[in-house]
């Protein structure tokens, strides 16, 4: 057996606005609870015996040199690659795997070519697989704690390595703090907090971060995903689109007009909202005249942005995000406090 370890730093950025801080509260403990299992994904590569992951919690600002032990790291170097613009933390999993590695392995490719591998290059192909698993944690954490408290975190620049090869993740970012707070003023869906175990749980068990999206709800998670982004930039125009994609995987069968089947059954999942009729007719109206070619829009090189027309195009497409994105994660958020992986809806008929 040879022992692979990675060490995985995952930076937590945490809100400017003091109204959120209490939703930070006891996210240490919460996190040190999960189970970051990636033993499922070095299966399918490598002859695996056993595998642990191990959490640390700490603040930017109080790091331990002990912490970065396994690799040598002074709280310096780390710090460096670990920027967190908003006073944040860092989660700290440390990986290990014992696996059985093989004199040599082939591989056979697609145009019929064979690579065969020694146990050297196989050796370091694990780690980087291993390593690759590893930084995978960092998208999970960042879409579960955006439905277990949505809006409160980001997660910033992340990296992992095996001590030689270093994968690197740069901050994972979202509109869903506008989100929150958009539900926060309408007061639907409520939007209070939910234990992070039970959304991880929910989340890896069907392993929706890594799926095609064979269901429903699969895709909705996938709509959902496609509202958090690597760049700095904001794309609401296209934000839109995917969270109406996945408000209609959810609700929508085929048997009658999208946008009323999206607010009738939304509102049998969520409870009744009078309001929403209307405001859904508009987001949907915006994301129409797009695909049709009658609204107007800037261009990717586009710099008038004091222009009054820009102004508009900007003003109703987030208020158009801000209604759908909440229905999306207000969906996802009560199957997970349901614990359900599918919906079926059906039209009763009574009489007597």
């Amino acid at each position: 057996m040879t022992s692979l370890s990675v060490e995985t730093y995952i930076s937590l950025l945490v809100p400017f606005d003091k109204e959120w801080r209490s939703y930070v509260v006891g996210i240490e403990a919460e996190l040190l609870g999960l189970q970051f299992d990636v033993g499922s994904k070095l299966s399918d590569l490598m002859d695996l015996s056993t595998h642990t992951v191990e959490a640390h919690f700490f603040h930017v600002n109080g790091m331990e040199p002990d912490s970065y032990a396994p690799l040598g790291l002074s709280p310096e170097d780390v710090e460096q690659r670990l920027r967190a613009v908003r006073a944040g933390a860092v989660l700290h999993l440390s990986g290990r795997a014992e696996v059985e590695i093989p004199e040599e392995r082939s591989f056979e490719f697609s145009d019929g070519a064979v690579r065969v591998m020694d146990r050297r290059k196989l050796e370091a192909w694990y780690s980087q697989e291993f390593v690759r698993a590893m930084n995978g944690t960092c998208a999970t954490l960042a879409l579960a704690l955006n439905l277990a408290r949505p809006g409160v975190f980001d997660v910033g620049p992340s990296f992992s390595t095996d001590g030689a090869f270093v994968e690197s993740e740069a901050s994972i970012i979202s509109n869903i703090p506008l989100t929150a707070k958009a539900a926060q003023e309408s007061v639907w869906p409520k939007f209070t907090s939910i234990p992070i175990e039970k959304v991880w749980n929910w989340i890896t068990e069907k392993d929706y971060v890594d799926s095609m999206g064979e269901t429903g709800i699969g895709r909705a998670f996938n709509a959902y995903s496609r509202l958090f982004s690597r760049a700095s930039s904001s794309a609401e125009n296209e934000n839109l689109f995917w969270a109406l994609m996945g408000l209609e995987a959810l609700f929508c069968d085929g048997t009658a007009g999208s946008m009323s089947q999206v607010v009738s059954r939304s509102q049998l999942l969520l409870g009744a909202h009078a309001p929403l009729k209307k405001a859904f007719a508009r987001a949907y109206g915006v994301r129409s005249a797009f695909i049709h070619g009658g609204r107007p829009f800037p261009g990717q090189f586009f710099q008038s942005d004091g222009l009054e027309t820009f102004e508009h195009f900007s003003q109703t497409t987030v208020d158009a995000l801000a209604t759908t994105a909440q229905m999306l994660v207000g969906s996802l958020r009560e199957l997970i406090v349901r614990d359900w992986h599918s919906l079926e809806f059906t039209t009763q008929l009574e009489g007597s």
